[in-house]
Protein backbone atom coordinates (compact mmCIF):
# COMPACT_ATOMS: atom_id res chain seq x y z
CA UNK A 1 0.00 0.00 0.00
CA UNK A 2 1.07 3.37 -0.49
CA UNK A 3 -0.03 6.89 1.88
CA UNK A 4 -0.44 10.35 -0.51
CA UNK A 5 -0.98 13.31 1.23
CA UNK A 6 -1.71 16.47 0.29
CA UNK A 7 1.36 18.55 -1.57
CA UNK A 8 3.41 15.37 -0.34
CA UNK A 9 4.92 12.56 -1.74
CA UNK A 10 3.85 9.04 -1.95
CA UNK A 11 5.27 7.04 1.27
CA UNK A 12 5.21 3.25 -0.06
CA UNK A 13 3.95 0.73 3.16
CA UNK A 14 4.06 3.48 5.64
CA UNK A 15 3.72 2.11 9.49
CA UNK A 16 0.72 1.80 11.92
CA UNK A 17 1.92 5.09 13.68
CA UNK A 18 2.95 6.75 10.62
CA UNK A 19 -0.22 6.43 9.07
CA UNK A 20 -2.27 7.29 12.49
CA UNK A 21 -0.04 10.64 12.81
CA UNK A 22 -0.28 11.53 9.46
CA UNK A 23 -4.24 11.52 9.46
CA UNK A 24 -4.06 13.02 13.00
CA UNK A 25 -2.09 16.09 11.54
CA UNK A 26 -4.53 16.69 8.72
CA UNK A 27 -5.63 20.40 9.46
CA UNK A 28 -8.90 21.75 7.41
CA UNK A 29 -7.17 24.99 6.35
CA UNK A 30 -3.82 22.69 5.04
CA UNK A 31 -1.17 22.97 4.19
CA UNK A 32 -2.29 19.39 4.36
CA UNK A 33 -6.05 18.34 4.54
CA UNK A 34 -6.07 15.71 2.65
CA UNK A 35 -5.00 11.94 2.24
CA UNK A 36 -5.30 8.57 -0.49
CA UNK A 37 -4.48 5.26 0.87
CA UNK A 38 -4.18 3.18 -2.07
CA UNK A 39 -4.04 -0.96 -2.23
CA UNK A 40 -2.09 -3.28 -4.59
CA UNK A 41 -5.27 -3.57 -6.83
CA UNK A 42 -5.60 0.63 -7.34
CA UNK A 43 -8.54 0.46 -4.65
CA UNK A 44 -8.41 3.18 -2.31
CA UNK A 45 -10.21 4.93 1.07
CA UNK A 46 -9.51 8.70 1.33
CA UNK A 47 -10.03 10.88 4.06
CA UNK A 48 -10.08 15.30 3.32
CA UNK A 49 -10.90 17.67 6.68
CA UNK A 50 -8.94 17.93 10.00
CA UNK A 51 -9.98 19.01 13.36
CA UNK A 52 -13.35 20.51 12.28
CA UNK A 53 -14.43 17.23 10.81
CA UNK A 54 -13.61 15.13 8.22
CA UNK A 55 -15.44 13.01 5.53
CA UNK A 56 -14.11 9.65 4.36
CA UNK A 57 -14.95 7.86 0.80
CA UNK A 58 -13.85 4.60 -0.51
CA UNK A 59 -13.13 3.08 -4.21
CA UNK A 60 -13.31 -0.78 -5.36
CA UNK A 61 -12.18 -1.08 -8.35
CA UNK A 62 -13.90 -4.50 -9.50
CA UNK A 63 -16.89 -3.97 -9.89
CA UNK A 64 -16.22 -0.41 -9.86
CA UNK A 65 -18.10 1.65 -6.64
CA UNK A 66 -17.42 4.73 -4.40
CA UNK A 67 -19.30 4.98 -1.56
CA UNK A 68 -19.15 8.03 1.07
CA UNK A 69 -19.19 6.45 4.61
CA UNK A 70 -21.63 7.78 7.08
CA UNK A 71 -22.98 6.90 10.56
CA UNK A 72 -26.25 5.69 11.44
CA UNK A 73 -26.91 8.78 13.52
CA UNK A 74 -26.48 12.23 12.21
CA UNK A 75 -24.15 14.58 13.89
CA UNK A 76 -26.47 17.38 16.02
CA UNK A 77 -23.82 19.88 15.12
CA UNK A 78 -24.41 20.14 11.11
CA UNK A 79 -27.34 20.71 8.99
CA UNK A 80 -27.76 19.05 5.70
CA UNK A 81 -25.56 20.26 3.04
CA UNK A 82 -22.89 21.88 5.34
CA UNK A 83 -19.89 22.16 3.64
CA UNK A 84 -16.16 20.69 4.78
CA UNK A 85 -13.27 22.86 3.86
CA UNK A 86 -10.38 21.03 2.67
CA UNK A 87 -7.62 21.47 0.26
CA UNK A 88 -10.01 19.18 -2.45
CA UNK A 89 -12.17 22.30 -2.54
CA UNK A 90 -15.67 22.63 -0.36
CA UNK A 91 -17.78 19.18 -0.27
CA UNK A 92 -21.20 19.65 0.69
CA UNK A 93 -22.12 16.39 3.47
CA UNK A 94 -25.12 15.75 5.07
CA UNK A 95 -25.59 15.17 8.85
CA UNK A 96 -24.35 11.71 9.51
CA UNK A 97 -21.23 12.26 6.97
CA UNK A 98 -19.12 13.72 9.16
CA UNK A 99 -16.45 12.11 11.48
CA UNK A 100 -13.61 12.95 14.36
CA UNK A 101 -9.91 13.23 13.32
CA UNK A 102 -9.94 9.93 15.26
CA UNK A 103 -12.96 7.55 13.52
CA UNK A 104 -11.17 8.83 9.93
CA UNK A 105 -7.68 7.68 11.29
CA UNK A 106 -9.38 4.13 12.78
CA UNK A 107 -11.06 3.60 9.12
CA UNK A 108 -7.50 4.13 7.52
CA UNK A 109 -6.50 1.76 9.66
CA UNK A 110 -8.53 -1.25 9.10
CA UNK A 111 -8.64 -0.14 5.43
CA UNK A 112 -4.46 -0.32 5.67
CA UNK A 113 -4.86 -3.79 8.06
CA UNK A 114 -7.70 -5.33 5.84
CA UNK A 115 -9.86 -5.61 8.63
CA UNK A 116 -13.75 -5.33 9.02
CA UNK A 117 -15.43 -1.47 9.10
CA UNK A 118 -15.55 -0.28 12.53
CA UNK A 119 -19.04 -0.83 13.79
CA UNK A 120 -20.40 2.88 13.52
CA UNK A 121 -19.02 2.85 9.84
CA UNK A 122 -21.74 2.33 6.75
CA UNK A 123 -21.20 3.03 3.35
CA UNK A 124 -23.44 5.05 0.66
CA UNK A 125 -23.33 4.94 -3.24
CA UNK A 126 -21.64 7.79 -4.73
CA UNK A 127 -21.84 6.31 -8.36
CA UNK A 128 -24.38 8.67 -9.83
CA UNK A 129 -22.70 11.86 -8.04
CA UNK A 130 -19.68 10.32 -10.11
CA UNK A 131 -21.20 8.82 -13.37
CA UNK A 132 -20.07 5.76 -12.53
Amino acid sequence: MWLQLEGGGRVDNPSDWFLRDAIMMLRNEGPISFAILTDKQGNYTQVAGGALGCVVERRVLKPLNHDRAHKDAADPAHLDGDRLKSGAGEISLRPDEWFTLEEAADIMLTFFKKKAWPSYVRWRSMNETFGI
